[in-house]
């Protein structure tokens, strides 16, 4: 599982409640640390500029863009026989849907990956590049003004993903499985 982190959060997957973390911990729980490798993407390599510096976002999310996109290549490389998820949460997810973009005309990497999900996800309902929509699982909370900007403003909304991490594991070994 590769992971890219939401604004302001710790590298490399989070704070102890973050998606990141608690996925890390389901995936692992469920099928053993000794069949999954989890990593996030560095704070040298993406900093996930906090909310009060924006105009940063454009340049944050492409570093972590091409070191997912980098990774990709690496892994499939070195072990092609295993599978890709990637995974984001809030601005992470933008570097997601960045990174598929990026590689759509790459059929090989693109169908090498198992699995996308995005949580809270300000991009909600734009392609993923050119992977397989059943391949792709989106977790968006009811008033989450990021994903939904139409919803009634609940600030807790966007920062409780972690409460998910069950059926985001169920959704990515499903995938793998299928893959």
């Amino acid at each position: 599982m590769r992971f890219a982190r939401g604004t302001g959060a710790p590298a490399n997957f989070g704070d102890s409640g973050s998606p990141g973390s608690v996925l890390a911990e389901a995936l692992s729980s469920k099928i053993g640390q000794d069949k999954i490798a989890l990593q996030g993407i560095g704070a040298g390599f993406y900093p996930a500029v906090d909310v009060n510096n924006w105009s940063n976002v454009p340049n944050d999310t492409k570093s972590g863009e091409e070191r997912t996109i980098a990774l990709a290549e690496k892994l499939q490389a070195a072990c092609p026989s295993s599978k890709l998820a990637l995974v984001g949460y809030s601005q992470g997810a933008m570097v997601v849907h960045q990174a598929t973009n990026q590689i759509q005309g790459d059929t090989s990497l693109v169908n090498w990956i198992s699995s996308v999900l995005v949580f809270g996800d300000p991009s909600i309902g734009q392609p993923l590049g050119s992977v397989s929509t059943d391949k792709i699982h989106s977790i968006c909370h009811t008033m989450d003004q990021y994903c939904d900007p139409s919803a009634p403003v609940d600030p807790t909304a966007h920062t409780t993903y972690g409460e998910n991490a069950d059926e985001a594991a169920a959704s990515v070994l499903g995938q793998v499985e299928l893959a």
